[in-house]
């Protein structure tokens, strides 16, 4: 994950913890998400966080960046 506000531009998570698939996600001001080409995503954009005992899936919604 990078976070545009650290110097650093990865992050690292805690062990165990395991985020797929592997990507960059860009937000323009108005919150919009893009892939790492800059093409605005069509349609919403899954993550799925695993750890040894659970998997959740973010969603990233693609018109509004909206994410639950």
């Amino acid at each position: 994950i990078t976070i545009p506000e650290l110097p650093t531009s990865t992050t690292t998570y805690p062990s165990g913890v395991t985020i797929t698939p592997t990507t960059t996600l860009i937000f323009d001001s108005t919150g919009q998400p893009y892939n790492s080409s800059g093409t605005a995503l069509t349609s919403d954009f899954n993550l799925m966080v695993t750890t040894s005992d659970t998997t959740k899936i973010v969603t990233v919604s693609a018109q509004t960046g909206f994410i639950q």
